[in-house]
């Protein structure tokens, strides 16, 4: 890699260091005399993956570089984000073999979890994710196709549920089968209320969850691009919520009123749709048969808990934005609110 940041960028490393993060790829520091940088290494097979075969390597060609145009026009418009380093042929991506290389700037901070995050800190990423949003939406939509990261249709919801109702053994974990009921439940839901009509659509950072900002003090920084598709900007919103406001087993409303705070015109309806969304979005990567048999990280973990939380509160969820006022939602929320208890 050293050859390459000389080839490429006219950069002298004196120290290239692995980060940690980032499922399948790979982030590294770079340590120059003058500078610091950050390279990631985008692995072609993660997006083949995470695809199921419908994007390869062209997508690290078109779409990708396409993501990276849109941070280097966010940062030129003074989003909090990295800038994508352009190499001395003037290309944002550098083929590595079927990989792909991009380098970009150092942002000087750490990340926040859940437990240490403060009012101001949520008020001022409010402020960012709001910007960030308006600022898509001046995005072509034009290059995000197909099913990879779009918004699940109910019909997709349907055929899942018959799929993992299919496959229940005597060894399917109980909590897992006890959750198959829930989500019976919540389709009907979905169905009778018409619930996905009401959806916004458009561009959206598609990743925003607490390891992809970084805060130096106060001020958040936006990172990691890789998954901007077209779905929902409250899927966003819904997303960070979870990595920041749910704690101990419920919502802490507190916390979303800080970030309530920061995000122009979000209200307590937006906010329970954001919560929809997510469980639309996530059921179907959290909650797996498998998942329930075996160890995970404790990120999956953290994931997995949240739609656990969701999908046993998503009814009363779906109720509450069609039937309560705005100011009428956190009383009644708090009073209808299952605690998610793990056996």
């Amino acid at each position: 890699m050293y050859d390459i940041l000389k080839y490429y960028y006219d950069i002298d490393a004196n120290n290239i260091e692995p980060l940690s993060g980032g499922w399948m790829n790979g982030k590294y520091i770079v340590t120059s005399n003058k500078n610091k940088y950050v390279l990631k290494v985008y692995n072609h097979k993660k997006i083949e993956k995470m695809s199921n075969g419908e994007f390869s390597t062209n997508y690290l060609d078109n779409q990708m570089l396409n993501n990276l145009r849109i941070v280097n026009y966010m940062n030129e418009l003074k989003l909090n984000c990295p800038k994508v380093i352009p190499t001395i042929f003037s290309d944002l991506i550098v083929k590595y073999g079927n990989d792909r290389l991009t380098l970009m700037t150092y942002i000087n901070g750490k990340n926040v979890d859940r437990k240490s995050i403060t009012g101001i800190q949520l008020c001022n990423l409010g402020n960012e994710c709001c910007k960030m949003h308006n600022l898509f939406k001046n995005v072509s939509d034009e290059l995000y196709v197909g099913k990879y990261l779009a918004l699940p249709t109910l019909n997709d919801l349907e055929n899942r549920l018959i799929y993992n109702t299919s496959i229940v053994s005597a060894e399917t974990s109980k909590e897992f089968i006890e959750l198959l009921k829930f989500e019976k439940r919540i389709i009907r839901k979905l169905c009778d209320t018409n619930i996905i009509d009401e959806i916004p659509i458009g561009i959206i950072h598609g990743d925003f969850a607490d390891d992809n900002i970084i805060f130096s003090n106060d001020a958040p920084y936006i990172v990691d691009f890789e998954l901007v598709r077209k779905n929902s900007y409250l899927q966003d919103i819904g997303r960070i919520l979870l990595s920041y406001c749910f704690d101990d087993g419920v919502i802490n409303f507190g916390r979303i009123n800080n970030f309530k705070a920061g995000y122009d015109n979000l209200n307590y309806s937006q906010i329970l749709l954001s919560l929809v969304i997510v469980w639309i979005n996530e059921i179907n990567m959290w909650i797996k048969s498998n998942y329930f048999s075996r160890n995970l990280t404790l990120k999956a973990k953290r994931f997995q808990d949240e739609l656990i939380y969701l999908t046993i509160n998503l009814e009363s969820i779906i109720d509450l934005y069609f039937y309560c006022d705005n100011e009428e939602i956190i009383g009644k929320y708090k009073s209808c609110e299952k605690k998610l208890v793990r056996r």
